[in-house]
């Protein structure tokens, strides 16, 4: 019992962004790059965002072969970008995330 407590107040902690990505024509944008950047930090705008180490605010994931993605992070402002191996990368700033809320972000690639 205490060590599920202990997972649901840890969970609490932080802010989930999920979403689905896809293309235009509808189809799945399968193992696409999905990254949240703490906005105080720059790494948003990296070229090689796994391998960015200036700073710990940086949170990558890939998304599945459906297109679904989820990160959960701690709050505070993030930038997203979603970068796949062809196209104009999407980006967004200003994403507030709150403590203990989700934000569904889908996005559609050119």
């Amino acid at each position: 019992m205490a060590v599920l407590f202990a997972l649901l107040f840890a969970e609490e902690k932080h802010a989930t962004v999920e979403g689905k990505v896809s293309y235009l024509n509808g189809a799945a944008a399968a193992g696409v790059q999905v990254i949240l950047q703490l906005e105080q930090c720059d790494c948003a705008s990296c070229t090689d965002p796994a391998g960015c180490t200036c700073c710990p605010g940086l949170t990558l994931t890939l998304t599945s072969t459906e297109g679904w993605y989820t990160i959960s992070v701690p709050a505070g402002t993030y930038s997203m970008k979603v970068k796949a191996q062809s196209g104009k990368p999407y980006r967004e700033q200003g994403i507030e995330l709150k403590q203990g809320v989700v934000v569904v972000r889908n996005i559609q690639l050119n």
